[in-house]
């Protein structure tokens, strides 16, 4: 009975020993120190390349916020504007500042009215439209590549456009 709790003590330091290796090496090695030769200049572009993409990700989806916060002021401005006799020819007569990064185009008629959002950066496109029928007004907007959205005025979201829901 008095070796028993010897060999338990003996399995137990024989256990815990590589565990306090391991976490000794973890602690006093460089965590970005290559695991491979030669692997440490690939790792450097990797990360130049990875923090590029974060940064042209994260504009993008800054874009797309201001993008989608005109719409939703472009379809309550023009709602409110033929309410009162007819639609707006442009963003500055709704009160609509564009940001920067952003290009629109205002087109209209006596039945409706379009917007379209073209961010300077990245390939997406903004449409939204405003159209009177049968005396009530509806909206549609959608998103999609710039290069699918054609020079001429539009009456609807181009095929394979994403329907948004920005009322």
């Amino acid at each position: 009975m008095a070796h028993q709790p010897w060999t338990h003590s003996l399995v137990t330091l024989m256990a815990a020993t590589p565990l306090l290796v391991i976490g000794a090496l973890g602690l006093t090695s460089d965590p970005r120190a290559p695991m491979a030769p030669g692997r440490q200049s690939t790792e450097g572009v990797s990360r130049t390349r990875l923090s590029e993409q974060l940064a042209e990700r994260e504009i993008e989806l800054d874009q797309r916020r201001e993008a989608q916060t005109l719409l939703q002021e472009f379809i309550r401005g023009q709602m409110a504007r033929h309410y009162w006799g007819g639609f707006s020819p442009s963003l500055a007569d709704l009160g609509l500042t564009v940001p920067r990064r952003l290009d629109t185009r205002v087109d209209r008629d006596l039945l409706t009215t379009t917007l379209r959002v073209l961010p300077r950066r990245g390939s997406e496109a903004y449409l939204v439209g405003i159209e009177r029928r049968g005396g009530q007004l509806t909206s549609w907007s959608c998103r999609g590549r710039k290069d699918q959205i054609g020079s001429r005025r539009q009456t609807g979201c181009p095929e394979g456009w994403t329907l948004l829901d920005v009322q």
